[in-house]
């Protein structure tokens, strides 16, 4: 079914205070510098109850008021990016459209495709990074979609430039203003930790970053036609069984049990290795790493900006014929443990980071070797459905990212379960769900080409 949204209204939102002039710069560390061209895409689903909450607040002034309280604490949101190096904290604000959808939210939720939940957001994240760089001072670094549907119900749909956010501090956005809208209805103030703006560029200088660029920018090329994406959901059940189908066979007393996490994505790499097409001889597994708490001392938690680094851990064919879950899921839990202080800082220390990055572009580029790569990031314990504006939790939440070799993970609506959006090649795919290992779990979970 065609997905019909009108445009009702575009504005700009302002912050609610001038950022005072001592705040007016903010310095981008490398890792935001190494954030891809794009917008983070996320848009959350709130049910028919909502049409009671604007029945006295019609024109939506509460959550545009409420913005712009937020945009007043998050004040880097309301700026433009002038450079490489920098984000000028302007109050030139965020953009924030209205529209009408008509239909039932059901329709969309139930069966959700990456084509309406686009329509649902303010920008085609993907579109948007394919803009020539000497435009980014004209993009907004936050958008906003308010869309009512015809139950009742509405759908916020979020745009934030990479540069300026990762999925946790989008989580800290969401958190931050629907606190302030639901305060404004209520009447209340409530409290939560602040410390929104951290200057990282100590940790991590930024630097000149040709090189990353063209990499980033081959990233981008693979965003191509012949790709699928589809949700696995995982039950809570069914992640319990996986936990001890990927632990050592001597773990009788579940000490070291792998994470959810952990398990799932061991379990989703050594499928994807065994359904490969290519005669691989090595494969690597990228998985986003929060350092926030990792480093000494920590990161405030509910800092913005880019504070991640995918853990790596590789599977070669001359260690093990058959790629096997348990020896995959104990590398995965290695690498996961090194992403400590003392490892973060090694990386990017004396020019290692460039290093590094010129050894694998060269190990890629050496067409006799066949090697693969899976990247994942996590988004799950991000407690996006816990974002109450004042007129409930959502219901639930979805994104419209798909790279092509690459998963998101989200927690499902209960918190126990998980969903796995999985962008293949269209035949990876289609090999993938025939692997009999696959199947052995996912035959009793959701599949669903979005």
């Amino acid at each position: 079914m065609a997905l019909r949204v009108e445009i009702v209204s575009r504005e700009i939102i302002r912050p609610s205070s001038p950022t005072p002039d001592g705040l007016k710069s903010f310095k981008l560390s490398f890792l935001d510098q190494l954030a891809a061209t794009l917008h983070v895409p996320l848009v959350l689903f709130y049910p028919g109850s909502t049409d009671q909450f604007y029945q006295k607040n019609s024109s939506y002034q509460t959550l545009k008021e409420s913005l712009s309280l937020t945009l007043t604490e998050l004040y880097p949101l309301a700026g433009r990016q002038k450079s490489q190096y920098l984000i000028e904290c302007n109050d030139e604000g965020a953009e924030y459209v209205e529209s009408r959808v008509i239909c039932d939210m059901a329709s969309v939720t139930e069966h959700p495709k990456l084509d309406h939940l686009r329509m649902l957001l303010p920008y085609n994240p993907h579109q948007l990074s394919s803009q020539n760089q000497l435009s980014m001072d004209q993009v907004a670094l936050l958008a906003v979609q308010v869309n009512r549907f015809s139950c009742g119900g509405i759908a916020i749909g979020v745009c934030i430039r990479h540069v300026i956010a990762d999925a946790a501090a989008t989580a800290t956005f969401f958190r931050t203003w629907a606190r302030n809208n639901a305060s404004c209805y209520r009447n209340v103030t409530e409290y939560i930790p602040k410390n929104y703006v951290f200057d990282c560029t100590s940790l991590f200088p930024p630097q000149d970053i040709a090189l990353a660029f063209s990499a980033r920018a081959s990233k981008h090329n693979q965003i191509i036609h012949k790709t699928v994406t589809k949700r696995f959901i995982l039950s809570d059940s069914v992640i319990k069984d996986l936990r001890k189908k990927c632990s050592m066979d001597d773990d009788h007393d579940n000490v070291n049990y792998p994470t959810r996490v952990e398990a799932v994505v061991a379990f989703l790499w050594t499928t994807i290795i065994q359904s490969s097409r290519k005669r691989l001889k090595r494969h690597e597994i990228l998985l986003t790493v929060n350092l926030r708490k990792r480093m000494v001392p920590a990161i405030p938690p509910h800092s913005i900006g880019n504070v991640f680094q995918p853990s790596r851990a590789q599977w070669e064919a001359g260690e093990e014929k058959i790629a096997d879950c348990k020896i995959l899921t104990k590398k995965v839990s290695n690498d996961l443990r090194k992403m400590e202080d003392g490892y973060i800082r090694k990386i990017f220390e004396n020019g290692n980071f460039f290093k590094g990055m010129k050894e694998r572009l060269k190990m890629v580029a050496n067409k006799s070797e066949e090697m693969g790569t899976f990247a994942v990031s996590s988004w799950c314990r991000f407690s996006f459905y816990e974002t109450d504006f004042g007129f409930g939790k959502p219901s639930w939440y979805g994104t419209c990212l798909n790279y092509i070799n690459s998963a998101i993970l989200m927690d499902t609506s209960d918190s126990k379960g998980i969903e796995a959006w999985v962008t293949l090649d269209v035949e990876d795919m289609e090999k993938l769900e025939q692997n009999s290992e696959f199947l052995s779990c996912f035959s009793v979970s959701l599949s669903q080409t979005v």
